[in-house]
C-alpha cells in the first residue's frame, strides 16, 4: 500500500513544474551529465513487487531439491583468504558451491584457479546477499556461503518471517 502514495507523490512532483508553465508546450528535457550509481537499500524492510511470491516459490522449490540432494558444500575456514590469483582445492570447492546456486555458470564449474569468471560469480553472490561486492572471499562472505540450505529454505518460508500472513502452509503448495 505504500507504493500508491509514493507513486502519486512522485507523479505530482514530476508533472507539477510542467503543468505550472501552462500552455501546450512541453517542458524542456534535461539530460543528466552523469548517470548516478545504483545503491542497494540498507533498510531492513523487504521490498515487494508483483513477482515476489513467484520468485520466492521458485527459490523454495530449488532449495528443497538441493536439501534433498544433500545441500551445498561447506567451505573450510581457510577459504576466508581466497582472492583472484589463488589456486587449490578450496578454489575448486568454491566453484562447485557457486555453480549450485547459479552464481557461476555451469561451464565454469571445473578448475582450481581463482580467475575473473570466479570473481564475477563471487560478486554476484555478494550482491544477492547484501555484502560488499569485492570479488574476494572474506569472513562475511564465507559465513554467508556456509549457511546451510535448510536454513536458507526456512528464511524464505512465509511462516518464518510472518510477512505473508494470508498464505497458509497448506495453500503454499497449490496457490503458487
Amino acid at each position: 500500500m505504500r507504493l500508491v502514495p509514493f507513486t502519486l507523490v512522485l507523479a505530482v512532483a514530476l508533472t507539477g513544474p510542467a503543468l505550472a508553465q501552462g500552455g501546450s508546450k512541453p517542458a524542456p528535457t534535461r539530460v543528466p551529465a552523469q548517470v548516478p550509481a545504483l545503491r542497494m537499500s540498507q533498510s531492513p524492510d523487504p521490498t515487494f513487487d508483483e513477482g515476489t511470491i513467484q520468485r520466492m516459490a521458485a527459490a523454495m522449490l530449488s532449495y528443497t531439491v538441493l536439501e534433498v540432494q544433500g545441500g551445498w558444500p561447506m567451505l573450510p575456514p581457510s577459504s576466508s583468504k581466497l582472492a583472484p590469483g589463488s589456486t587449490g582445492p578450496d578454489v575448486a570447492l568454491l566453484r562447485r558451491r557457486l555453480t549450485i546456486t547459479d552464481d557461476l555458470p555451469a561451464d565454469q564449474a571445473n578448475g582450481d584457479a581463482y580467475d575473473d569468471a570466479l570473481a564475477a560469480g563471487v560478486r554476484r553472490f555478494q550482491a544477492r546477499h547484501g555484502l560488499p561486492e569485492t570479488g574476494s572471499i572474506g569472513a562475511k562472505t564465507l559465513t554467508a556461503l556456509n549457511v546451510p540450505v535448510g536454513t536458507r529454505l526456512r528464511q524464505l518460508g512465509p511462516r518464518s518471517t510472518g510477512w505473508l500472513p494470508w498464505i497458509s502452509i497448506s495453500d503454499s503448495a497449490t496457490s503458487w
